[in-house]
């Protein structure tokens, strides 16, 4: 009898996880006590998920450091869980973050991103695939930013704010109107925005997944058009990383179990601006300002998903929650720039690293460290620095979308102090960091309230304060931004 059951089991495990076959496979995998099943039970009350990170940070400190970064309008404090084999520290792996709740009604990222954590402290040592995303990145959890809005069951913030439209907007930059309220749409960010674009600057995120509900699509950038559009149907408005962020979109909804197969968009992905558009949203401001390419994730049809859904949207996101931020961590082309100090050692170089044919670029870390998410293909790249010789290079980014490909860069000194980019290099502007970096984002935007420090590199300070006044648009950025399209507005869902 003991031999059946077995057999049964490994059966139903071995089906087809389509159709009816894969309600029948999730119904007996629910059945299954593990770990973070009481985690899909219900939705936890603000105090107590803060209260489990709060010990989850002790009782998982060898993969985990609990961060706070800020309060919300109503006082609660802002948590982000680390995730990596060497938590707290500042070190060359790549970094990404999953924030859910910025919609106070729309909480199931809440409780996956709790059961995801879970599931990272239990399997570490037993589990390859677990252990090959805590050794190789950096990964922060946000499982709320919005507590308050969760609190009294409703999409605004206390003060009554989308902050998914509170966001300083790159392409259409608002005025505070005279007499209009601070912390409105069109006035300054509400404390929780802030919070987190600050947290987003001192970091160096290649990729984020921000969780909604109210349909089940991967939505990547752009959401809005240049002119500030609501009125077109349907135009799609492309990122100047179109290519990549189409292949990120199919990735998580390819690892989803159901997204991928949808009637409503073609390959369970769609363009923000072409869905339906939108401003001041997290989603753009993260790749035009602080350089992370972020996908939007509605992974509901109706918001506030009953508790009894939670366990089943688990096993609908488990495979892309792993996989996804190894594909797009380790996928595509990374490196390090360097150049030959007086002893002959090697010295970490601030440096922008251009795409051909890509008008938006990436820069390097303080060691001197890049990360750039790009496509499988050919790609001709420029490594471009002030008082050093241009550097450049032919990539191939191979087809399986996850392994990438690794250039180091040595730069040689030039008598030259302008950072000059060649024609087939696009750039867009460069700000300093509080790191002492630099960060190519947009020109037509600010980077929020962080202060800038004096912790440039001793050996370029003077270069990198005149790089850090350069604003560098190339003829292709210029035609993307007076592109002049829109779309039909819909009634708000993310």
């Amino acid at each position: 009898m003991s031999k059946v059951l077995v057999f049964t089991f490994l059966l139903v495990l071995g089906l087809p996880q389509h159709g009816s076959c894969f309600s029948f496979r999730r119904l007996f995998q629910l059945a299954i006590p593990s770990p973070y099943s009481p985690l899909l039970g219900t939705y936890m009350s603000n105090e107590d998920t803060a209260a489990w990170l709060k010990t989850y940070a002790s009782r998982c400190s060898h993969v985990s450091k609990l961060n706070s970064f800020g309060r919300s309008a109503g006082g609660a404090e802002l948590l982000a869980l680390e995730i990596s084999s060497t938590p707290g520290q500042r070190t060359s792996k790549p970094e990404l973050k999953y924030v859910a709740n910025i919609h106070g009604d729309e909480p199931s990222g809440r409780q996956l991103l709790l059961a995801l954590a879970e599931k990272i402290c239990t399997e570490y040592s037993s589990n390859s695939l677990v252990k090959k995303l805590v050794d190789n990145l950096h990964l922060f959890l946000i499982p709320t930013i919005n507590p308050d809005g969760f609190r009294m069951r409703r999409r605004e913030n206390l003060a009554s704010v989308d902050l998914n439209r509170n966001f300083p907007d790159p392409l259409r930059r608002p005025k505070l109107r005279p007499g209009a309220r601070p912390g409105k749409e069109a006035g300054e960010p509400q404390p929780e925005v802030q919070a987190l674009m600050d947290f987003t600057l001192q970091h160096r995120f290649v990729a984020s997944l921000a969780f909604h509900e109210g349909a089940l699509v991967a939505n990547y950038p752009m959401d809005g058009y240049p002119d500030g559009s609501y009125s077109s149907r349907g135009i799609k408005q492309p990122s100047p990383d179109d290519a990549s962020f189409m292949y990120m979109a199919n990735m998580y909804a390819r690892r989803h179990k159901t997204m991928a197969a949808s009637k409503e968009f073609k390959g369970g992905i769609t363009n923000g601006a072409q869905w339906y558009p939108l401003y001041g949203g997290m989603q753009d401001w993260n790749y035009l300002v602080a350089g992370c390419m972020e996908l939007t994730l509605e992974l509901n049809d109706n918001k506030w998903p009953k508790p009894n859904r939670l366990a089943e949207m688990w096993l609908e996101n488990e495979q892309a929650l792993l996989e996804w931020p190894l594909a797009v961590g380790l996928g595509g082309f990374h490196g390090s720039v360097h150049a030959i100090g007086p002893a002959n050692e090697l010295l970490p170089v601030a440096a922008i690293v251009a795409v051909h044919g890509v008008p938006h670029n990436t820069s390097t870390s303080p060691d001197g460290v890049f990360h750039r998410f790009l496509a499988p293909g050919k790609y001709s790249v420029a490594v471009i620095a002030p008082g050093y010789a241009t550097q450049t290079a032919d990539i191939i980014v191979p087809e399986d979308g996850v392994t990438g490909v690794t250039t180091n860069f040595t730069l040689s000194r030039t008598g030259e102090s302008k950072l000059r980019a060649p024609a087939s290099a696009a750039s867009v502007a460069s700000v300093s960091q509080p790191d002492g970096t630099l960060r190519a984002v947009s020109p037509q935007m600010g980077i929020s309230r962080t202060r800038a420090s004096s912790g440039f590199l001793a050996s370029n300070q003077k270069a990198l304060a005149f790089v850090g006044l350069q604003v560098l648009v190339i003829g292709t950025f210029i035609a993307w931004r007076k592109r002049r399209t829109g779309t039909s507005f819909r009634s708000v869902l993310c």
